[in-house]
C-alpha cells in the first residue's frame, strides 16, 4: 500500500499534466493577432526599433563598463615566411616519423 499511494498520485499529476497541455489552442490564452500586420504597420514597427536602438546608442545604455581592448591588427605573413613555416612542420614531422613516436611495438599483445 505504501508503494501504490506514490505511484497512483504520480500517474494521476501525469495525467493531469498532458490535459493541460493539450487544452492551449492558439487564440484562447495567447494574445494571436487575428490578421497579419500589414506593410505599412511593419515599415511603422521597424521604424520605431530603429528610432529606440537609435537613442539608447546616444544614450550609452546597454554597454557593459569593461570594453574589450584590441589585440592589434593582424599583419598577414609574407611568402618567405609561410614557406619557412611549412618546412619547419614539415622537418618536425619527419623527425617523428623517423624515430618511430607514437608507435605500437610488435608484440604478441600477451597472448
Amino acid at each position: 500500500m505504501t508503494k501504490l499511494t506514490p505511484a497512483l498520485c504520480g500517474l494521476a499529476a501525469l495525467l493531469a499534466f498532458s490535459a493541460y497541455a493539450q487544452q492551449d489552442l492558439p487564440g484562447e490564452d495567447r494574445a494571436a493577432p487575428s490578421e497579419p500586420a500589414t506593410r505599412a504597420e511593419r515599415q511603422a514597427a521597424r521604424e520605431r526599433r530603429h528610432t529606440l536602438g537609435r537613442e539608447m546608442g546616444k544614450n550609452d545604455e546597454g554597454r557593459v563598463a569593461d570594453q574589450p581592448v584590441s589585440a592589434g591588427k593582424r599583419q598577414a605573413a609574407g611568402t618567405q615566411e609561410k614557406l619557412a613555416a611549412r618546412a619547419g612542420r614539415k622537418a618536425a614531422g619527419t623527425e617523428v616519423v623517423r624515430s618511430g613516436t607514437g608507435r605500437v611495438p610488435e608484440a604478441d599483445n600477451g597472448r
